[in-house]
């Protein structure tokens, strides 16, 4: 039961930060695929690379995650600015390495 508790708060945890970054991809398909992206990084796999991230969000090639890497129409910096926000607003501002601009 507390595992269920512990995925519940990592899923909303992880849709807030997608909903956050969201209106920085120009298009649906780079926004759900950023979020399989994110998710596969933090999941617990052997490796980490585009054949294994495709294949955990069901894909049956790495075209798409290395289309969302190289080709995609987003705003890097504010995706970058975004995350940090994220991340801070959650560890708390004051002391926190990701607070140093």
């Amino acid at each position: 039961m507390i595992w269920v508790v512990v995925v519940e708060a990592w899923a909303a945890e992880l849709d807030g930060l997608c909903e956050r970054v969201g209106g920085r991809f120009g298009r649906a398909e780079p926004r759900r695929r950023v979020r399989e992206y994110v998710s596969g990084l933090v999941a617990g796999l052997d490796r980490k690379n585009g054949w294994t991230l495709a294949e955990r969000a069901g894909e049956r090639s790495p075209d798409g995650m290395q289309r969302l890497l190289c080709r995609a129409d987003w705003d890097v910096d504010g995706v970058r600015d975004d995350v940090r926000d994220f991340v801070v607003g959650r560890l708390g501002g004051s002391g926190c390495c990701a607070d140093r601009g």
